[in-house]
């Protein structure tokens, strides 16, 4: 109400963040996913397994974040806690753009102009 900022952190990102109801996803230009509370912005916990991977920004996917990166690969990790909960092989090419998730479809194009969806079970 009062303009102020709530918080605030210095960080790189070249791909972009994503908000829900508790908490902020960023990846950061090291290719680490940041969980930060999304009201005092304090860290929750970040994911190291992506880095230098050039991901995407991630999305939120039911109990998932989803990024794609350079290689071609979706990752799926736990909201709550980052663990890996899956990682597919969509193409040999880069996943060029966040994925898209509508219903129960995750939609990911790669940098050879390959589409794929992905049903979400």
């Amino acid at each position: 109400a009062s303009g102020r900022p709530l918080w605030q952190r210095s960080l790189s990102s070249y791909s972009g963040l994503v908000v829900d109801n508790n908490n902020v996803y960023v990846a950061d230009a090291q290719s680490r996913i940041w969980v930060f509370n999304k009201n005092t912005g304090r860290p929750k916990f970040k994911i190291l397994r992506t880095r230098y991977r050039h991901i995407t920004a991630p999305i939120l996917v039911g109990e998932a974040i989803v990024v794609g990166d350079a290689e071609g690969y979706l990752h799926f990790f736990a909201r709550d806690d980052g663990r890996i909960l899956d990682r597919i092989r969509v193409a040999k090419a880069a996943i060029v753009a966040p994925p898209i998730h509508v219903g129960n479809t995750v939609y990911v194009t790669t940098a050879n102009g390959g589409l794929a969806a992905y049903s979400m079970q």
